[in-house]
Protein backbone atom coordinates (compact mmCIF):
# COMPACT_ATOMS: atom_id res chain seq x y z
CA UNK A 1 0.00 0.00 0.00
CA UNK A 2 1.31 3.43 -0.91
CA UNK A 3 0.89 6.45 1.35
CA UNK A 4 -1.22 8.20 -1.29
CA UNK A 5 -3.70 5.28 -1.11
CA UNK A 6 -4.49 6.15 2.51
CA UNK A 7 -7.67 8.17 2.73
CA UNK A 8 -9.25 9.39 5.92
CA UNK A 9 -12.85 10.55 6.05
CA UNK A 10 -13.42 14.21 6.81
CA UNK A 11 -14.82 14.71 10.29
CA UNK A 12 -18.41 15.80 10.49
CA UNK A 13 -20.27 17.60 13.24
CA UNK A 14 -20.01 20.94 14.98
CA UNK A 15 -16.78 20.27 16.94
CA UNK A 16 -13.16 20.18 15.88
CA UNK A 17 -11.13 17.07 16.63
CA UNK A 18 -7.92 16.87 18.56
CA UNK A 19 -5.72 13.81 18.88
CA UNK A 20 -2.54 12.65 20.54
CA UNK A 21 -0.31 9.71 19.68
CA UNK A 22 1.41 7.77 22.43
CA UNK A 23 3.68 4.77 22.54
CA UNK A 24 2.95 2.47 25.48
CA UNK A 25 5.60 -0.03 26.59
CA UNK A 26 4.95 -3.21 28.56
CA UNK A 27 8.28 -3.97 30.22
CA UNK A 28 6.95 -7.30 31.53
CA UNK A 29 6.50 -8.80 28.03
CA UNK A 30 8.79 -9.11 25.02
CA UNK A 31 7.69 -8.05 21.56
CA UNK A 32 6.62 -11.24 19.73
CA UNK A 33 8.32 -10.07 16.51
CA UNK A 34 11.52 -8.73 18.06
CA UNK A 35 12.38 -10.28 21.42
CA UNK A 36 15.30 -7.87 21.95
CA UNK A 37 12.96 -5.19 23.30
CA UNK A 38 9.78 -4.79 25.33
CA UNK A 39 6.38 -4.98 23.73
CA UNK A 40 5.23 -1.61 22.36
CA UNK A 41 1.82 -0.40 21.30
CA UNK A 42 0.85 2.77 19.45
CA UNK A 43 -2.24 4.40 20.94
CA UNK A 44 -4.13 7.31 19.38
CA UNK A 45 -6.59 9.23 21.55
CA UNK A 46 -9.22 11.34 19.75
CA UNK A 47 -11.24 14.04 21.51
CA UNK A 48 -13.46 17.05 20.67
CA UNK A 49 -11.57 20.33 20.85
CA UNK A 50 -11.25 23.89 19.67
CA UNK A 51 -8.55 23.81 17.00
CA UNK A 52 -5.83 26.46 16.96
CA UNK A 53 -5.13 27.97 13.55
CA UNK A 54 -1.63 26.42 13.27
CA UNK A 55 -2.77 22.75 13.50
CA UNK A 56 -1.99 20.44 10.56
CA UNK A 57 -4.87 19.16 8.43
CA UNK A 58 -6.83 16.16 9.62
CA UNK A 59 -4.90 12.90 9.20
CA UNK A 60 -1.55 14.42 8.19
CA UNK A 61 0.31 13.04 11.22
CA UNK A 62 -0.91 9.51 10.43
CA UNK A 63 0.10 9.82 6.78
CA UNK A 64 3.63 10.87 7.80
CA UNK A 65 3.81 7.95 10.23
CA UNK A 66 2.76 5.42 7.56
CA UNK A 67 5.20 6.94 5.05
CA UNK A 68 8.02 6.35 7.56
CA UNK A 69 6.80 2.83 8.37
CA UNK A 70 6.40 1.88 4.71
CA UNK A 71 9.65 3.68 3.78
CA UNK A 72 7.87 5.62 1.00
Amino acid sequence: MDAEDLQFPKPSGPLSLGYRNFEVKDKNRKDPYNTWHSRRLKVTVWYPSKAPSNVESYGQEEIKLWERELKV
